[in-house]
């Protein structure tokens, strides 16, 4: 499974596997994520290339984007091991993507010998 399975996304919404060629859109989508959360942003696309070519992470099995009507990118995620990162688009929030990206972590992370996940989840994120 190259990311989560397109019954579990709301309908308009499908996935493919990121590529390093995806930096910039990744780099936005986390950008408009973290002005929501803290009124700014902290991570650099840097960060984000750096996380794509981290050794051992398999990004076209390891790293999933989830678009909207086929061009707009609505979120991403990540395994490598035990840790994972899952970022939803503030404009695409409440509509099951988190909860079908978290369930693709845990899955993919499952594949890969992991019993357990290590999500980071800020202080300050709404619902903690």
């Amino acid at each position: 499974m190259s990311g989560p399975s397109s019954q579990w996304l709301p309908d308009g919404y499908g996935s493919r596997p990121a590529t390093t060629a995806d930096v910039d859109a990744v780099h936005q989508l986390v950008t408009a994520c973290e002005y929501e959360l803290r009124g700014r942003a902290a991570t650099g696309a840097d960060v984000i290339a750096a996380g794509l070519n981290t050794p051992g992470l398999e990004v076209k099995s390891d790293a999933v984007l989830v678009h909207h009507s086929g061009s707009e990118l609505a979120g991403w995620g990540w395994v490598k091991g035990r840790r994972a990162t899952v970022h939803v688009h503030p404009g695409h929030t409440r509509r099951g993507l988190g909860s079908a990206l978290l369930a693709w972590t845990e899955a993919r992370a499952r594949r890969l010998g992991s019993d357990r996940l290590a999500h980071t989840v800020p202080d300050s994120w709404p619902g903690r």
